[in-house]
């Protein structure tokens, strides 16, 4: 998560959009931005963070294997997929 001065009416970005990560394995959330954020899925297929202040990290554990669309719920602009293998 991370502030993106090339959009001000959309001034959120997740770093990296399009994450892989195995089965049973987590990805590490870090807000680097001035706002606070979440990592919630779309539709189901993991449990979302909670709010993630400026500067704090977080982590989810995916148990499913496939893709899932993920955004924060605070911003709901920012959007990407976690390919689950």
């Amino acid at each position: 998560m991370e502030n993106d001065p090339a959009h001000p009416t959309r001034p959120y970005r997740f770093s990296s959009p399009s994450i892989t990560v195995r089965c049973g394995g987590s990805v590490e959330l870090t807000n680097n931005s001035t706002a606070t954020h979440t990592f919630a899925p779309e539709q189901g297929g993991f449990a979302a963070s909670g709010n993630i202040a400026p500067g704090d990290s977080d982590s989810v554990r995916f148990f499913y294997r496939g893709a899932f669309g993920f955004m924060c719920s605070l911003h709901p602009w920012m959007k990407g997929t976690v390919r689950v293998t």
